[in-house]
Parts: structure tokens; sequence; C-alpha cells
């Protein structure tokens, strides 16, 4: 019997000692249908329906920091255990910042978002499993987790705010899944036990500075690609589309040491794809000498070499199609370039300011020509278009100014404005038969042009101040009547008309007066004027050496006394008649 009471003794003592271990401290709500409670162990669960109230950061007098104005801030040295129940969808703001103590936590499947600060400077917590249903972390979320080795991201993320793992100083690998977006501004910044990160395709941006202050070796990969950075040289290998990518240029502030070398690895196919993210590849990246590009790349994408400046060689792979917008603008270290045939088009801005090309070959198969494509490209003296070219760009050879001369083939159609402005070594143009418009100043600035010929025969437009500030000794090459002398004379320029195969010049019906110098000059040995017209003005065929006859038809009234100064010709006309007066 002493026995058994005891035993019975011992046992209600028991009890009493396990009532008071989960003996409740503290509780209340924490939002519509939610509430929380606090025992004397130190747990703090969260239990209930919906999303968490979002809190803020306030400054504590009695814990001399700024903690949490959740109900449960006040006990935060006591908490050292959060366990979130089945049927809370959102973590708040806030909601378990700055918990000094606070070493696990428990969140439950019903979990889909954690907002801003939620679990920030809790630096005792060193793992934690979030479920695959949320979707979304919010700035600095796990910010100052110090002593966090490693975190599951869920398979459903979509986006990491800013500065959500900052300073997780133990963190070592990160992998995203399929579907995820966005990486915020320095998302992983100061993460220096950071050594890979897994990124996949479906990402559509990351920050230029998610991974500052990360290790130096640190290898950024997808399904695409694989980055790593070590001792000045970047390797990037993979399969595929080489598109998310650390900001290279800014190696040098990070680790001290500057992108020198990059080595492109066989089974990628581009390189930084037209819609680029963030900055161009490798763009500013101006002590970068080296680069190896392998055969399977197709693609360069905008601005994928812009401001390498010191960069000397580059070798193209053949099978290269595209290149970009500012492709290689600026690379003004560059002596020799070899355009792959494959190459259709050269982007706005292109190849531009090359200043260390002294020659240039273009592809056979060019069909376009972009805006600024060579400008200031200012040693290169000779430019041919291929063929297969139709279109060419405003300002498309502006400050080439070494050029002396440059082809545009048949096909072409517009001469865009300032095409070939300040190309003061350009002495002739020669534009084909199909151009049919030519925008203002298409021509500026070119300071010793002596002839342009352009063969109208269908002029649709061309712009009164084409012609706007070039010599004006300058010589236009065209038909007499055409739309382009019309503008030249209007310019004070001399015409050039040019003569049919048999040295006879026909004007067209219609024409009622031969304005001032229209023909002078001209080589022609038949002249024809039309019936119907009426005046010949001054000079309009002076100083034609070749001219033997011409024909003035009976309803010419006028002609100025000089309008044939220079000639020694016949004139066949009828009698009487002002031209047999003449």
């Amino acid at each position: 019997m002493i026995i058994r009471r005891i035993f019975l003794i011992m046992l209600l003592m028991s009890f009493v000692i396990c009532g008071q271990a989960k003996a409740e401290i503290a509780s209340g709500s924490a939002g519509k249908g939610i509430l929380w409670s606090l025992s004397d162990t130190g747990v703090l669960t969260i239990s209930g329906q919906g999303e968490m109230e979002n809190y803020y950061l306030e400054y504590s007098e009695k814990f001399e920091e700024y903690i949490t104005t959740a109900p449960w801030g006040e006990y935060k040295n006591q908490i050292t255990s959060v366990v979130i129940q089945s049927g809370i969808t959102s973590v708040g703001k806030t909601a378990f910042a700055n918990l000094s103590y606070l070493k696990q936590v428990t969140v439950p499947d019903t979990l889909i978002r954690v907002e801003d600060y939620a679990f920030q400077s809790s630096f005792q917590i060193e793992e934690l499993l979030i479920p695959d249903g949320v979707t979304y972390i919010g700035d600095y979320a796990f910010a100052n987790l110090s002593n966090m080795k490693s975190f599951h991201f869920p398979a459903q993320l979509v986006t990491l705010g800013g500065s959500a793992f900052h300073n997780c100083r133990k963190l070592e690998s990160v992998v995203l899944p399929d579907g995820f977006q966005s990486m915020g501004d320095a998302c992983f910044e100061n993460c220096v036990s950071l050594r890979h990160v897994f990124v996949p395709s479906t990402i559509q941006s990351i920050s230029l500075h998610a991974f500052d202050g990360c290790s130096e070796a640190i290898g950024v990969s997808g399904p695409a690609s694989v980055y790593s950075y070590e001792n000045g040289v970047a390797t990037i290998s993979g399969t595929g589309v080489a598109k998310n990518h650390p900001d290279w240029s800014r190696l040098e502030v990070r680790f001290g040491a500057p992108l020198t070398k990059a080595v492109i690895c066989d089974g990628i196919t581009a390189v930084g794809d037209q819609v680029t993210i963030g900055k161009g590849f490798f763009q500013d990246c101006d002590q970068l000498t080296e680069v190896t590009i392998p055969e399977t790349v197709i693609s360069l994408g905008d601005r994928v070499f812009e401001n390498c400046s010191s960069l000397k060689e580059l070798h193209l792979p053949e099978g290269l199609t595209h290149m970009g917008d500012y492709a290689l603008f600026s690379c003004s270290g560059l002596t020799e370039l070899h355009l792959p045939a494959g190459i259709d088009c050269i982007g706005k801005f292109g190849l531009a300011a090359l200043h260390g090309l002294t020659e240039l070959i273009l592809p056979p198969n060019i069909q376009a020509v972009g805006d600024y494509a060579f400008n200031a490209t200012d040693n290169v003296r000779e430019i041919i278009l291929p063929d297969s070219c139709r279109s060419i760009g405003s300002y498309c050879f502006l400050s080439c100014t070494a050029l002396e001369n440059v082809y545009i083939p048949d096909g072409v159609e517009i001469i865009h404005h300032n095409t070939f402005r300040a190309c003061p070594n350009l002495r002739e143009i020669r534009l084909p038969k199909t151009v049919n418009r030519i925008f203002y100043s298409a021509f500026a600035l070119c300071t010793n042009l002596q002839d342009v010929y352009i063969p109208d025969r269908g002029m649709k437009d061309i712009a009164t101040n084409a012609f706007d500030d070039v010599p004006s000794t300058l010589r236009v090459h065209t038909y007499s009547f055409s739309e382009v002398a019309k503008v030249a004379r209007e310019c004070g320029l001399t015409v050039i008309a040019i003569d049919r195969p048999d040295n006879t010049i026909s004007l067209p019906e219609g024409v009622e007066i031969i304005e001032e110098r229209a023909f002078e000059g001209t080589t022609g040995e038949v002249y024809s004027i039309p019936n119907g017209c009426v005046r010949i003005e001054s000079r309009a065929f002076a100083n034609c050496p070749n001219m033997q006859l011409v024909t003035i038809p009976d309803s010419v009234i006028y002609i100025a006394e000089d309008a044939f100064a220079g000639n020694d010709m016949m004139v066949r006309c009828r009698y009487p008649s002002v031209a047999a007066e003449f």
C-alpha cells in the first residue's frame, strides 16, 4: 500500500510539472480569424485561417533596439521557436524580425507569401523549410540570418524581393525552381560563402547588384549556361542562350581584379539574346583583352561588347548570323575584324567608333545597315555595301573622317537624313538609279565633296535642304529636268546633265521654261527642245563643248542673249520665229 501511494503521488507530480511546462504566458489576435499564444517554454504558436496582419519595426526604449510591433514583440527575448499551423497563408511584414533567440521555425503547407522583413535579423536560425506553395518572398524577408547554411527555395516561387537574403553569410548554395521570374536588387548581397546559384531559363530579370559582395569564385548556372569567375577570367559553359549574367564590369569594384579574359565554351549558341537582361553581356569591360567564342555561337545580342576598348582581336564564328545593336560599339582597340558570311544586318551603332580599324569588308548577304552603323569608324577609307543591301539608316557614315570611297548598290531606295554627314575626305558619291527619296542634310559637311551622281528616274521626294552645308563648287550629275536638278539649282550648285547613250539630250514634253544654267557644261551633241517651251533663260546651254545641233520650236518666245554662250552650233527652227531671229 505504501509503495502504491508513493507511485500515485509521483504520477500526480509529473502531471503538474508537465502542465507547468506547457503553460501559456501570453496570447491574442494576429489578424482576422488568427490567434497567437506563447508558452513558458518559448514556443510561439500562430493558428487560424488566412493572412497574418502586417507589422512594422519600432524603436523600443526597453530593448534599446528596433522590435516588431506584433503583439509578441515585447516577449522577443523569450521566443525560441515559432510554429505556424495549417490554415495560415502568409507571414506578415516584420512578424518575426529581430527575435534574438529564435532558432526553430515550422511553417505549414498552406503558406503562399512571406512578406517584407518577416524573419530579418533573427540570426540564430540555421535552417528554414519553406513549403513549395510559396510564390513570393519579400524585401529583406530573410536578411541577416547569418547562421543559416541552407534554404529550400519553393517549387512555385516566382519572385524574390530586394535584399531578401542580404548578409546570409553562411549560405552556400541557391537553387531556384523552374518558373522563377524575378530577382530583386542586392538579393544575395554579402552572401560571402555562396559558391553556386542555379538560375532557370524562365527568369525575366536579375538585378545588376544581386550578387554584390559574394565570393570571387561564385558560379551562376542554369539550363542554358554556367558562369564562373576567378583571377580575372570568366568562363561561360553549358548549352543554349547565355543571358542571365552577372555585371562583369563591376568585378574590379567587388574583388579588386577586373575581367581580362572570357572563355565561351562549346554548346553556347547565343550570347546575350536580343532581349538582353540588364546591361549588354560584356558591356563596359574596358580591361577585357581576349575573348574565345566557339563555332556553336550563332547570335551576339545588343551591346554585347560595347565599350570593350582594350579588346584587340575578336574571332567571330563562321556560323554567326546575328549581331545586335551596339554589338561592337566603341571597341576602339580592334585593329582587324572578319564578319562571317551569314550576317545579314548591321544594327544601330553596330560597327561604330571602331577607331583602330583601317579596313572593313562587309559580308555578301547584308540586307540592311542601321542608324549610325559606321559612325566615327574614322580610319577606314573604303566601305562597299554588298549588292544584297536594300536599306541604309540615318547618320550611317557620320564622322567617317578617313572615308574616301563608298559604294551604294542598286536596290537602295532611300538616302536618309545626314547619311553622309561630316565625311571630309569623300570627293565623289554615286547613288544608284533606284534611289527615289533623299532626306534633309543627306550630304551635310562633306567639305571636300566635288561630285554627286544621282540618276533620278522617278524621284518621289528630295528635301529642299538635302545639299545644306556642302561646297558651293559641288557638281550634281543628274537628268536636267529632274527634281534633283531643280533642288540643286535652288542651292546654287552646278548641275551636270547626264547624256543619253546616243549623245542626244531630249527634254521631256511639258517643259515650258528652261531655267538658268539648266544644261550648262553638258557634253551632248544634239539637243531637242519640246514644242510648248516658251522661255530659255540665261546660260541655259552655255559652254556645251560638243554641241553641234539644237532644235528650237515655234513656241519659244524668249531666248536670253547668253543662253548659248560659248557654243558653235547649228540651230534648227522655223522661219520666221524668235529662234530664227536669235
